[in-house]
């Protein structure tokens, strides 16, 4: 009967992670709010100690690329790469000043990139070792990390981007894979959120266009009433009529 009562524990503990992951993750059109509450969300339910959530752009369609205006370290227009816009856990803030990562780094993240498929290693220090900058493996001896895990976040067969995690404990097999359920689900709201920002630019656009054009329609008619009251301006506009066409 135990045995029964712990196999049911086992099941449903994967379950349970999945739903309180999926619960946290932030219903929202804002897509920084969004992008953080997936980082958060994932931080706290699956114990990673850090995670990250890349977004698959070019450096123009990057709000924080376009903010910072570099030349250096510029992509080419229209090549996309791996931009960090979110980040969570007991180590956020570490490599964020590494921004972008390229299609070809050595890192499990664009690996899943390249491949479209999740990357799951709990023996992370063996299987990085030759395929990782020295100092990137000395980081993961000196802090413990032992398991790497990313997804991809796909949309209809669309790249959105990727998740990134690092843990000083190995994950659960049956956890990782759920958390597939949950990819799906935040590229879906991500798609959502990116659909909605455009949408909010052009409608900013189309109303910048329209106040332009109704203050042309208001100078142009101010003029013509302007004239048609002046006595004075009629006068000197037949003047201009009958001078204009005289050759010097």
């Amino acid at each position: 009967m135990p045995e029964a009562g712990n196999q049911s524990r086992i099941v449903t503990t994967p379950l349970e992670m999945l739903r309180r992951v999926t619960r946290d993750m932030a219903v929202t059109p804002e897509l920084p709010v969004l992008l953080n509450s997936i980082a958060s969300a994932l931080a706290e339910h699956t114990g990673a100690v850090f995670v990250r959530v890349f977004l698959w752009q070019t450096d123009d369609e990057c709000d924080v690329c376009r903010a910072r205006s570099e030349e250096a370290g510029a992509l080419p227009p229209g090549m996309k790469s791996l931009h960090l816009h979110a980040d969570a856990g007991d180590m956020r803030g570490v490599f964020r000043e590494h921004h972008k990562l390229p299609l070809e780094a050595p890192a499990p993240p664009s690996k899943v990139a390249r491949e479209r498929k999740p990357f799951l290693t709990n023996e992370l220090l063996r299987d990085a070792r030759g395929q990782v900058p020295p100092e990137l493996l000395r980081f993961y001896e000196e802090n413990g990390i032992v398991a790497a895990g990313a997804r991809p976040l796909e949309f209809r067969g669309e790249l959105m981007g990727i998740i990134g995690m690092l843990n000083r404990r190995p994950f659960d097999p049956e956890e990782f894979e759920l958390l597939g359920i949950f990819a799906d689900q935040a590229a879906m709201a991500i798609k959502s959120a990116l659909l909605f920002a455009e949408l909010r630019r052009y409608k900013e656009r189309l109303q910048e266009e329209n106040a332009y054009l109704q203050e042309e329609i208001r100078s142009e008619r101010g003029f013509e009433e302007i004239v048609g009251h002046s006595s004075a301006l009629r006068t000197v506009l037949k003047k201009v009529k009958q001078v204009a066409p005289v050759e010097t």
